[in-house]
């Protein structure tokens, strides 16, 4: 088996991945809007709540500490939601090689679909390996797994390896071939 060379990421200026990304005006707005829209509704029903007959249960704290948890606890998501900052885009050629190992086990033809959407994904082409295993299938996965890899090797997709176990072994012993494989 050919492996590829070991290779490290180029590094990433750290002053790149440190940058502040700012929302659009429209997502400042729209989070101001909902924030002060559900602070609000929070505020109301807990006024409206406190003054509702509950029987004994108005006369005691249990209510109005309730309430304040409540609120609390709903000030603390908002005010998460709006620190929410998503994390720097990472150039392609900073991204680690990746192998996803796909074990199978009478999934059919199927399992082609699982595969075309792996292989479609946006990840860098060179950085990444599908490995499937067909876990010794009483179907017709393992024929649909070799007639997969034929339509992707006829496209130029050298991505995608096909291993066959010889019985049904179990997903750990599937998933630890594939890892054997793996780059």
């Amino acid at each position: 088996m050919k492996r590829r060379a070991e290779s490290k990421p180029p590094s990433v200026d750290a002053a790149h991945l440190s940058a502040p990304i700012h929302d659009p005006p429209w997502a400042v707005w729209t989070k101001v809007a909902v924030a002060v829209v559900s602070l609000g509704l929070i505020s109301l029903a807990v006024l409206a709540g406190l003054h509702v007959d509950l029987g004994q249960l108005s006369t005691g704290a249990l209510v109005p500490t309730l309430s304040l948890v409540f609120v609390a606890t709903m000030a603390i998501r908002v005010g998460l939601w709006l620190a929410y900052r998503p994390a720097p885009r990472v150039p392609d050629d900073a991204l680690p090689t990746m192998t996803v190992v796909v074990p199978a086990y009478n999934e059919g033809p199927g399992v082609a679909r699982t595969l075309e959407s792996l292989l479609a994904s946006r990840y860098p082409r060179d950085r990444l390996l599908v490995i499937a295993v067909n876990d010794g299938s009483k179907d017709d996965t393992g024929p649909a797994l070799d007639a997969a890899r034929e339509r992707f090797l006829a496209r130029g997709e050298t991505r995608l390896r096909v291993v066959h176990l010889p019985r049904n072994m179990g997903k750990r012993a599937a998933l630890y071939t594939g890892f054997v494989h793996a780059e």
